[in-house]
């Protein structure tokens, strides 16, 4: 089969957990590059990208980008740090204690100090595997774009550009020695 080594395919998919969006591009190389983007809630799942791609393409530089937008489903639980939030209030009236005319912050300068807000741990578990499973059909679909692609333009994938390496064509056996 021939095929192109220049593609492009997107697969998204929604559900409970969120939106799981694949963007996959494909140029020519000689060996296999795959650079990988993923959002850091599923960074855990590169080596079983990283093994798909070994799996299914043999070559061709590769620019990969996982995007999550977590649904309701997957929101945790907000909680407050209250030895923090007792800490804080604790060295603001010190501080005002020492000026005399500093106010005491208000619940919005509470809220946006660092730690003060927290979630709940997630279990990715279920989002990981469903983006492998998108994976999967992204690039078959990235496979068959590059047969497509490699029909219209009418030469193996091996053969250099502005060349036809063909059977019988003498150039082609030079390039296989």
């Amino acid at each position: 089969m021939i095929r192109s080594m220049t593609a492009f395919a997107r697969r998204q998919e929604r559900g409970d957990l969120g939106e799981l969006t694949w963007e996959v591009r494909s140029v020519n190389h000689r060996y296999l590059e795959a650079h990988i983007r993923l959002p850091e809630e599923l960074r855990a799942i590169e080596p079983a990208v990283r093994e798909r791609i070994n799996q299914k393409l043999g070559r061709g530089k590769l620019d990969c980008g996982l995007r999550f937008q977590p649904g309701s489903g997957a929101t945790g639980e907000l909680r407050v740090n209250e030895d923090l939030v007792r800490g804080l209030l604790g060295a603001a009236t010190e501080v005002m204690r020492h000026l005399h005319s500093s106010p005491l912050p208000t619940v919005m300068d509470v809220m946006r100090w660092p730690g003060v807000l927290e979630t709940a741990e997630q279990d990715f578990t279920p989002v990981q595997q469903a983006a492998v499973a998108l994976l999967d059909e992204v690039l078959d679909e990235l496979i068959s774009v590059r047969e497509r692609e490699g029909g219209a333009s009418g030469r193996p994938d091996s053969a250099a550009p502005g060349r036809h390496a063909y059977p019988g064509d003498a150039r082609a056996s030079v390039c296989r020695r």
